[in-house]
């Protein structure tokens, strides 16, 4: 009897044990993910998460006059947990709808038709280490199904990195990362965002477009390279980079080689 008490015991010290392992996990899990960003004397950016680091909202506040307010986005998944919407919830209202193909990739995304704005659809096609996006508009306000495509953008990675974006008829960039952890990394649908967010400039964009660089890789953007069709001069943006102890950003120095530059960057994590 007593050696059934006693397996009974080690029993129970050992469920308990693993659980309280999994409940470490699972808080481990929510850390090292942006909760706070702040754009020196530009923007505040607040990030709301699930518990299995989906992103459910993010709110931007603009300080920077003329355009000082709020731009919360919200964002809405599908049964199979695929992002499938974006609502630009200010006074816009824009929704920007993604469709995915049976492998879960990210095939086609568009905005709808509000106030007067052109609806705009991208493509996008999928070849070894490239993504081709081809950006449609509709330059009929009246008729919404009359797309024409209006350029090309492909997409080079490596590693998980965008290593080099070029843009039909206009521009070719090359990017550069170090070997630390890019802020987002632990976001849930992180290549879905990183798809997303190097294009849609194009179209109307959400307020989170404003930190599209902290998408581009897997690792941290250290150089960017942007030159322009028909002209010598190229475009050079440094980034420089504090790190935490988990290896991630905590602060961002930003430079060019043409003497304009955005205010630091400062992360607060989870």
């Amino acid at each position: 009897m007593k050696k059934i008490i006693l397996l009974i015991s080690i029993i129970l010290i050992f469920l308990i044990s693993c659980s309280r392992k999994n409940d470490n996990s699972e808080l481990e899990n929510l850390k090292n993910i942006p909760e706070f960003i702040y754009q020196e004397n530009l923007s505040t950016w607040v990030f709301e998460y699930n518990v299995s680091n989906k992103i459910n909202k993010t709110n931007g506040t603009r300080i920077l006059p003329p355009k000082i307010g709020e731009y919360p986005d919200v964002y809405k998944y599908d049964s199979s947990n695929r992002l499938t919407k974006i609502v630009m919830s200010d006074s816009k209202d824009v929704i920007f709808d993604l469709v995915y193909d049976s492998n879960n990739r990210l095939v086609s995304y568009k905005n709808n038709a509000h106030q007067g704005y052109h609806i705009n659809r991208i493509d996008l096609s999928y070849n070894d280490n490239k993504i081709i996006q081809k950006v449609f508009t509709d330059n009929d306000l009246n008729n919404i199904n009359n797309f024409e495509l209006a350029f090309e953008v492909i997409l080079t990675f490596e590693n998980g990195n965008i290593i080099k974006r070029e843009v039909s008829n206009y521009s070719v960039t090359n990017y550069f990362y170090d070997n630390y952890n890019s802020p987002f990394i632990n976001m849930e649908h992180f290549d879905v965002f990183q798809s997303f967010l190097s294009n849609s400039g194009a179209i109307i964009a959400p307020g989170i477009y404003n930190l599209k660089e902290l998408f581009y890789g897997k690792n941290n953007l250290i150089r960017e390279e942007f030159k322009q069709t028909g002209r010598d001069n190229t475009i050079i943006t440094d980034y420089e980079y504090t790190y935490n102890s988990n290896q991630f950003p905590v602060r961002i120095k930003q430079s060019t080689n043409i003497g304009v530059a955005d205010g630091e960057i400062t992360i607060t994590y989870k």
